[in-house]
């Protein structure tokens, strides 16, 4: 069967299949770039605008050649591929079966893994893999990733092409594949893509994925979409509106009462006594008893059995509390300003391999409001120390943040050697 694998901007590699072709879709305007991408043996095909985003640049290749396969694969310019992939996916969409299902998601992890910072921010994606390999077919919950997938030619077609409206065209694409009866379905392939090299990499995409959230539930309407797709759209636009009132809640939970550390006896006393077991508290207790158990018997063990080390699972986490500190004033701003002006431009995040020259006085400038909320905790934790002791689990790392991006990053430079 003939297939098209389409690459943004470029990708080079062998497969066991056949019958494909690989089309580089170019929209660089860097002429350093454009020599370099004329140098592939593939065909390259440019447009005379940028309209429409990626999505405008995947309908200007059906345009032109959508009639001619039956299927297409996307490959951004970091993707990779062992050789039987295509051999695989295509079987996948040749399933007498599987007529109704326009796109065929695969399972992706990071490949460059010998970069401390990438290892450890995507060291707990087998374990989000695990759970919506098991849950998100059955729940109707999946939709396109935008790359590492293929596409029946004829439903994206049918639906009008890739959704130009959208920064997301990924998802806007899925919703009115869905409206029209098709549906998307992750597969058992694996794939891989590279995961930001740097905290500030890693930032800039993260904005660019809320940015892309509020655009769509902005503009976006959700007729005939089934209720669990809409449940799950929900939750991952509340995954980046809550950064918003982060630090609303963070304040009342440290400015709300004073305490001092002789307050942890009678506390302790309290939660050991007949009166609180026999109270509503009972509640809280049975919730902070499921999130250690949760951790520690639940989660750790699947870390295991995916081939994560507990180092990793641990260190991971606190990386990720680290990068909130170091995301959550640009988020806000960039979330905010999105909800005002409804303006949205396509940030590439930067792929390339790039050494590592972060200074501690370099991250700590680029996270100065995330400084000053810092030296605003540790004043309210003079009056509350209480609030240290319940939250130290996650509050040291946000404290720590420069520190802990910066070793972590600083781990990368024996990877290049000496300049």
């Amino acid at each position: 069967m003939r297939s098209a694998l389409l690459s943004l901007p470029y990708l080079s590699f062998k497969q066991n299949y056949k019958n494909y072709e690989i089309f580089i879709l170019d929209d660089s305007t860097d002429k350093n770039y454009i020599q370099l991408i004329d140098n592939f043996k593939f065909i390259t095909l440019r447009r005379g605008d940028r309209c429409g985003f990626k999505a405008g640049s995947l309908n200007n290749w059906l345009s032109k050649y959508g009639s001619k396969y039956k299927y297409f694969i996307i490959a951004d310019s970091d993707s990779a591929f062992k050789p039987d992939f295509i051999e695989k996916i295509v079987r996948y969409a040749e399933h007498p079966s599987n007529k109704k299902i326009a796109i065929f998601q695969s399972m992706i992890l990071p490949w460059n893994k010998d970069v401390p910072f990438s290892r450890l921010v995507g060291a707990l994606i087998p374990i989000s893999l695990y759970y919506y390999k098991k849950l998100g077919n059955e729940c109707s919950t999946v939709l396109s990733w935008g790359h590492n997938n293929i596409h029946r030619t004829e439903s994206i077609i049918n639906v009008g092409g890739f959704d130009e409206r959208f920064i997301a065209e990924d998802f806007a694409t899925s919703m009115n594949l869905i409206r029209y009866g098709y549906q998307c379905k992750l597969v058992n392939i694996l794939s891989y893509d590279a995961e930001p090299e740097t905290a500030s990499n890693y930032r800039k995409r993260y904005v660019r994925w809320a940015k892309q959230t509020i655009q769509l539930f902005s503009n976006f309407s959700a007729e005939n979409i089934p209720f669990n797709t809409r449940l799950h759209l929900l939750i991952g636009l509340y995954t980046y509106i809550i950064w918003i009132i982060l630090p609303i809640i963070i304040s009342l939970g440290l400015w709300g009462f004073r305490s001092s550390l002789y307050d942890l006896d009678n506390i302790i006393y309290y939660v050991l006594s007949e009166d609180f077991i026999n109270k509503e508290h009972i509640i809280y207790l049975i919730i902070i008893l499921f999130y250690i158990f949760d951790i520690l018997f639940l989660r750790i063990p699947l870390a295991h059995k995916l081939g994560i080390s507990i180092k990793d699972y641990f260190m991971s986490i606190i990386l990720h509390m680290s990068l909130s500190n170091f995301m959550l004033f640009p988020l806000i701003y960039s979330e905010l300003k999105m909800l005002y002006n409804g303006h949205i431009e396509f940030d590439v995040t930067q792929k390339g391999r790039e050494k590592n020259k972060s200074t501690l006085m370099q991250i700590i400038q680029q996270m100065k409001l995330g400084v000053v909320f810092n030296l605003y905790l540790g004043i309210g934790l003079f009056k509350n120390p209480l609030f240290f002791i319940f939250n130290f689990f996650w509050l040291m790392p946000f404290l720590l943040s420069p520190i802990s991006i910066y070793l972590i990053q600083r781990g990368d430079k024996n990877r290049y050697g000496k300049a």
